[in-house]
């Protein structure tokens, strides 16, 4: 991915994580999953600079996607914890805290896709749905 890119990406996620801690609404959560969530994006030098390594190892395809080498999704270990590419960029560039039944889908249907711009929030459900409809040719 080139740099030009990169930025844009990277200066909408800081955008959106500046409004974020700005928000006077939002308070730290109390349980785990949430709180490792909202420090992370609290950090947000930190956060954008792990966001921007994740993304310049990414080559767009044909389709718009944003994907790293390999067969598998790609994966990251942040603060100790390891999560798929697509989720950590999601949840950043979203500026989003994730709960337990949240979860990231692909409109484009490339689990490895990282592009912010093909990545949604969701429930599992829909996720199901969307492989069933995929599957049968309607998605």
């Amino acid at each position: 991915m080139n740099e030009a890119d990169v930025a844009v990406i990277t200066k909408a996620a800081g955008e959106n994580l500046a409004a974020f801690a700005a928000d006077g609404w939002i308070e730290r959560p109390q349980t785990e999953d949430p709180i490792w969530w909202y420090d992370e994006l609290m950090a947000q030098d930190k956060c954008l600079k792990t966001l921007k390594a994740i993304l310049e190892k990414a080559e767009y395809d044909d389709q718009g996607c944003l994907s790293i080498a390999g067969k598998e999704p790609y994966r990251v270990r942040v603060r100790g914890r390891r999560m798929r590419a697509y989720q950590y960029v999601y949840w950043v560039c979203a500026a989003l805290i994730p709960s337990r039944q949240d979860v990231v889908r692909h409109r484009c249907h490339n689990r490895q896709c990282i592009n912010p711009d093909h990545l949604c929030h969701g429930l599992q459900q829909q996720n199901i749905r969307d492989e069933i409809l995929r599957r049968a040719g309607q998605g």
